[in-house]
């Protein structure tokens, strides 16, 4: 942190630097699930460094370099202002039909965890057995109606 002596204000800068190389992501598409049995016995990180040992990595988006530099200036009578700069090497994607598949099944059962998430603040934590919890689950029913009705009023 940098400090400054200025008429008006004391000006302080904070700088943060971010740099990652070889950041890629790869997706093998023919690999076997895990038999649970095997779960408990091996350690997990030993399981994954198998897989990723055994099959050739298919990369879906090719090593890069990524460099993220912040600075924040702030006055003590004024809000801050932030500037950032991103520099990234050059970006290679490539997928085949199966990797593709997957990557939009995962992305559908994402979309489902986001929704649970917006909502799960509001399910009962008790069963929906006997006339005092149905009554909480019945609830809970009509208030997600009533908030999906509300956000697809704006989104027609």
């Amino acid at each position: 942190k940098l400090s400054e002596n200025t008429d008006e204000d004391v000006l302080e800068y904070s700088r943060r630097n971010l740099k990652i190389n070889d950041l890629s992501v790869y997706w093998n598409t023919n690999t076997e699930p895990i038999p649970k049995e095997f779960l408990h016995v091996m350690d997990i990180k030993d399981v994954f460094e198998n897989i990723i040992q055994l099959k050739p990595k298919v990369y879906i988006l090719d090593p890069i370099r990524v460099s993220v530099s912040v600075i924040t200036e702030q006055k003590l009578r004024f809000m801050g202002t932030t500037h950032a700069s991103v520099s990234v090497s050059k970006v290679q994607i490539h997928t085949d039909v199966r990797q593709l598949k997957d990557l939009l099944k995962f992305s559908e059962y994402f979309e489902t965890y986001v929704r649970w998430c917006r909502v799960r603040d509001l399910q009962p934590t008790c069963r929906p057995i006997g006339k005092e919890n149905s009554k909480k689950w019945w609830t809970y029913s009509i208030l997600l109606v009533q908030k999906h009705l509300k956000s697809s009023k704006f989104n027609v």
